[in-house]
């Protein structure tokens, strides 16, 4: 529980200096936006890994090796810890004659009897130890089950894509594929681009990384020419860009982190700054963002509202997300300016130190959740020797 409680924490953490970061320099990095969020989202699924791990710790903790050793070493039978202990004696003692069957119950109770001179045995059992117990295990298992349905989702999306490209047709048309060659080029893509037909797409989208797919909705044909090129350059934007595999890595932080809102807000974020990013790379091949923004705009209007499969709504663009963009592509400081290389290492600097400083901020004494107990010395030499000393 300890775990859970210190991984949530250390989320919130770098959640919140993700946030912090991306508000900061959104005025500076208008094609690079996704950066400070997919670095954030990056960095907790990098904290879920060493969740369970006692390395690093920035926090001073005891040896328990040591401490264990101390507890356990061999004093005089005086009671006096700085006196040397009588080795003999001791040999004797931890060599019990004769048969002495201890029931097994009542070891923890000899070592450490209870208050007010009880006598130890089985039905000397409280009510706390149980139900901490199934209260652990009620919650690991309704976490469990949580992340399968997050699992679930996950895939289900990705079948519900590969499902939209097998059944989606090649498009071989000659003009088309030129013009998306010449795209290409321009935007500096250098992965090969198949683009298929797929009816159950609105408008257009990207799918894969390796082998990236641009799905054509089936009333392409009924567009002008500047709305396909500005759909394709759209599309050959996120494959240059990357989008999906971060898209993927996305939902996989939303899965280990189902309960955290941030970690949820972080993910649609980064689904949004895509798609403005993207708008801001095509804008500069298109004509400028006067153009690029009219052509959208007139999408818009024909855009069907029919909603895309609910598996698939975790990687493909939806008619909302659409008419959002269009709203905010209304201010054209969205479609306008880059980043530095400067402004980008600093963005990841600033991530990676608060991911690191979060990381060791763990209890002392080891793991999150873990505690150096030393073991209790053995029930055989406590009754033999608190029998020395009553002889003496």
């Amino acid at each position: 529980m300890n775990t859970l409680l210190v991984l949530s924490l250390q989320v919130t953490l770098v959640a919140l200096a993700g946030i912090a970061v991306s508000r900061v320099t959104r005025k500076w990095m208008s094609t690079s936006r996704t950066l400070p969020l997919a670095a954030t989202l990056g960095a907790v699924v990098l904290l879920t890994a060493f969740a369970f791990s006692s390395w690093p710790s920035w926090i001073g903790r005891s040896d328990s090796r040591t401490e264990s050793a101390e507890v356990n070493a061999p004093t005089s039978i005086s009671g006096d810890p700085y006196a040397q202990p009588n080795v003999e004696l001791f040999a004797q003692i931890s060599t019990p004659v004769g048969t002495f069957d201890l029931p097994t119950w009542a070891i923890p109770y000899l070592a450490s009897p209870p208050s007010g001179g009880v006598a130890a045995g089985p039905d000397l059992v409280t009510d706390e130890v149980p139900s901490v117990g199934i209260s652990m295990n009620w919650i690991v298992l309704l976490a469990g089950a949580a992340i399968l349905v997050g699992l679930v989702r996950v895939i289900g999306g990705l079948w519900a894509v590969s499902f939209f490209v097998r059944t989606s047709r090649p498009l071989k048309e000659k003009q088309l594929l030129e013009q998306i060659d010449l795209l290409r080029a321009e935007m500096g893509c250098t992965q090969s681009v198949e683009i298929r037909e797929c009816p159950q797409m609105a408008t257009a989208a990207t799918v894969g990384w390796r082998k990236p797919v641009v799905l054509l909705s089936d009333s392409w044909q009924t567009w002008t020419s500047d709305q396909l090129r500005c759909v394709l350059a759209h599309e050959i934007a996120h494959i240059t860009r990357g989008d999906f595999l971060a898209t993927v890595a996305a939902q996989v932080g939303v899965v280990l982190h189902f309960y955290h809102p941030l970690v949820h807000w972080l993910a649609n974020r980064l689904r949004l700054e895509q798609e403005l990013a993207a708008d801001a790379l095509a804008a500069q091949v298109v004509g400028g963002s006067r153009a690029y923004l009219n052509a959208i705009g007139e999408l818009a209007l024909k855009q069907s509202s029919e909603p895309v499969g609910w598996p698939a709504h975790s990687f493909l663009p939806t008619r909302r997300t659409f008419l959002r963009r269009i709203e905010m592509l209304r201010d054209l400081k969205f479609l306008s300016g880059g980043a530095s290389r400067l402004a980008k290492w600093a963005t990841l600097t600033s991530v990676a130190a608060v991911t690191l400083l979060a990381i060791g901020l763990r209890p002392p004494g080891g793991a999150p959740g873990s505690t150096a107990q030393a073991a209790p010395p053995s029930a055989a030499v406590v009754v033999a020797t608190e029998g020395a000393a009553t002889q003496a």
